[in-house]
């Protein structure tokens, strides 16, 4: 789940699963919710669209992600999630993600 001590934004999450190689989490955002731009030193994340519209904000370039719609965020590049609706979105962080490499932008 979202770190306690930083604000990552305001999204729930509706899954959080661990394994050796990667980290999936599935993230409900309403209207005017987001998790907020930062950057990992050490994981590769991929946002995933199950349902509803997202905007994906990577390196300052905002990506529209549709259902079934996927990108991929390299290692040390600010990025953010958000919508205008609701969207369910799975978060894939290899390796998986770590609290302390969540680095507020």
């Amino acid at each position: 789940m979202a770190d306690k001590t930083i604000d990552m934004g305001d999204y729930q999450v509706l899954a959080d699963m661990r394994m050796p190689e990667c980290s999936l989490r599935i993230l409900r955002l309403s209207r005017g919710k987001a998790v907020n731009l930062h950057v990992h030193r050490k994981t590769i994340q991929v946002y995933f669209v199950i349902e509803g519209d997202a905007v994906a904000t990577v390196a300052d370039e905002d990506k529209k992600l549709g259902p079934m719609k996927s990108l991929r965020v390299p290692i040390d590049t600010p990025h953010a999630l958000s919508t205008e609706s609701t969207a369910i979105a799975l978060s894939i962080s290899i390796p998986p993600l770590r609290l302390d490499d969540q680095i507020m932008v």
